[in-house]
């Protein structure tokens, strides 16, 4: 994942499979237009592409001044991931979950929802 620009947080954010702005017409043309014709609202648009190649190394679309946010993902390129760590949980959402879980898998559609998770 790689964050292309970040210049404020959008007021609505657009999953762009394999589209806009790297693939021309169709669903990409029906976002570019919707981004300029709505220019009191900020966006935000989140690539999702098979790997880099597969597409244009700049975008093919002019890219509006309400566009403030765009990452991309691209789900078969090799990306370094970051080393796994431990970390330590807090015991008592576990035994939270755990009667989730339990609440769940019980099927007790006659008792109520357990009240201590709703206000997690």
């Amino acid at each position: 994942m790689k964050i292309v620009f970040d210049k404020s947080e959008p007021d609505i954010l657009i999953p762009c499979e394999g589209t806009f702005p790297y693939v021309r017409g169709g669903v990409s043309s029906w976002i570019a237009q919707l981004i300029a014709g709505l220019p009191q609202y900020k966006f935000g648009i989140v690539f999702i592409g098979s790997q880099r190649k597969d597409y244009s190394t700049k975008p093919l679309y002019t890219l509006s001044d309400n566009l403030v946010f765009m990452v991309e993902i691209f789900m078969f390129d090799e990306e370094e991931k970051p080393p796994i760590e431990d970390i330590n949980g807090n015991i008592e959402y576990f035994e939270y979950l755990e009667e989730l879980y339990n609440w769940f898998r019980n099927d007790n559609k006659d008792e109520p929802f357990p009240e201590k998770i709703k206000k997690l």
